[in-house]
């Protein structure tokens, strides 16, 4: 909007997994970063919207309340570039003018100052940090591992390509153009690219269920001229 950038805090307290007594407390807290914050808000089924305008670009991160014995749980996140909130003339919405239509802040810092000092915590999910620090403790492996020559005149085949990914698996899904192949999703967590390999048939039986929905593997494929296959992984 103009030279600023739009986001959104998104706090939902009002749910199963966080206990009546809690909710209460972080109820009153919010109320009270609300009063201090000078801008309107919606009060939804499950919590409250903010809208926030911000100097730099607000990366998409989660908000915790810690209570007085240390338990961190998710009350909402910072909603940015790729997300959307329901706007306030929706059902189970409503709009409260307080001060200014949108709270204007600097960059993450400020978000992260003002918050700290009610005790709601921003950071990533705690799987992407643990990702984070697999990928750090990872040894470097460098891409590609190897090139080799099959055993064929060059004139007839090109080379074989094996290489090895760091990844994490998204999803897994049956092609039906693709026969006795399945496409496995998965992000590399070196580079943050999104791509899939292929399994063939007579890998699916045994390979298929240690590549869990959000597991990470060291998997070494072969490139094809239009795919990737899977070869093997490294447990």
């Amino acid at each position: 909007m103009g030279n600023k950038f739009l986001s959104f805090l998104d706090v939902d307290i009002f749910k199963e997994d966080l206990p009546l007594s809690l909710q209460q407390i972080v109820k009153e807290k919010l109320k009270l970063i609300l009063g201090c914050l000078d801008c309107f808000y919606v009060e939804t089924k499950k919590g409250y919207h903010v809208y926030i305008l911000s100097d730099e670009l607000l990366p998409n991160e989660i908000l915790y309340h810690t209570d007085k014995f240390g338990n961190k749980r998710v009350i909402g996140s910072i909603q940015s570039k790729g997300k959307y909130v329901v706007g306030f003339d929706s059902p189970n919405k409503k709009l409260i003018e307080n001060g200014k239509w949108f709270w204007h802040v600097k960059d993450l810092e400020e978000v992260k100052g003002k918050l700290g000092k009610f005790f709601v915590e921003v950071g990533k999910k705690e799987t992407e940090r643990e990702v984070e620090l697999l990928v750090e403790n990872q040894p470097i492996i460098k891409e590609p591992l190897k090139a080799v020559e099959l055993n064929k005149p060059q004139n007839q085949l090109s080379p074989k390509v094996e290489y090895t990914i760091l990844a994490k698996i998204l999803s897994k899904q049956k092609i039906p153009c693709l026969v006795d192949l399945v496409k496995v999703w998965c992000k590399n967590l070196r580079t943050g690219v999104v791509n899939y390999f292929l399994l063939n048939d007579y890998q699916h039986s045994y390979i298929l269920p240690n590549l869990s929905i959000g597991s990470i593997k060291n998997i070494y494929l072969i490139q094809g001229t239009k795919h990737a296959f899977f070869s093997r992984m490294r447990l």
